[in-house]
């Protein structure tokens, strides 16, 4: 008999703990507001995490490439024939793709070809290559050479 009650009251404890926990699940929790889920904690994680990645990137030791323009030849000031080929150095940015041309502030052509040639009356000239754009807008990246074609 005593054995019976004994297995009674083990089976009474456990089935009280597993209505416990059972009432514990079904009931609703109170939910904590808490910084991470606020509205406002978004914009901090995205800084936070732009700021990792910011720093990763100069950590690999990696640069933006400021496209440049330099040209080569002819040199500055010199005095040419009137078929002039122009070469030039042009290192590429994100945005740059090929120069256009200009000749005494005009539009003489676009070009991805290095060296090019240009014909020129007589007299003096502006020589002035422009970085651009794919969609040919022009950047402010350029360089220019006056020369004298005789």
């Amino acid at each position: 008999m005593a054995f019976i009650r004994k297995h009674r009251e083990v089976n009474m404890i456990q089935q009280s703990k597993t209505e416990k926990m059972t009432n514990a699940a079904l009931r609703p929790s109170k939910i904590q507001k808490t910084p991470s889920s606020s509205l406002f904690c978004f914009p901090a994680r995205l800084v936070t995490r732009l700021m990792m990645v910011a720093t990763l990137f100069l950590l690999s030791g990696a640069t933006w490439k400021k496209a440049a323009i330099e040209i080569m030849s002819p040199e500055n000031g010199a005095v040419v024939a009137a078929h002039v080929p122009v070469k030039y150095a042009f290192h590429h940015e994100w945005r740059a793709d090929h120069v256009h041309v200009f000749v005494d502030g005009k539009f003489i052509m676009e070009t991805h070809k290095n060296p090019f040639m240009l014909t020129l009356d007589k007299g003096p000239h502006t020589i002035m290559l422009r970085a651009s754009t794919s969609h040919h807008n022009l950047l402010k990246i350029r360089a220019s050479v006056d020369v004298t074609v005789k």
